[in-house]
């Protein structure tokens, strides 16, 4: 409700492969994962704290949800 009170709008996106997708050049790997709380893809060498990396692609996939609608 509070959502809607403040005009914002929520959309659902699947989770899957959010923590380990590279959201600089798009490669899936488990090994981007090398510990809970550090991501760096070992394709592009991108580095970022795994929960900002989670965020970020949910944040895309929901973009481009909205985009296709």
């Amino acid at each position: 409700y509070k959502l809607a009170w403040n005009g914002g709008h929520l959309i659902a996106v699947p989770p899957q492969n959010t923590s380990r997708t590279c959201p600089s050049c798009g490669h899936i790997s488990a090994e981007n994962r090398q510990t809970q709380a550090q991501f760096q893809c070992v394709q592009c060498g991108y580095e970022n704290h795994a929960d900002v990396v989670g965020a970020i692609n949910v944040l895309k996939r929901g973009q481009a949800i909205l985009a296709a609608a």
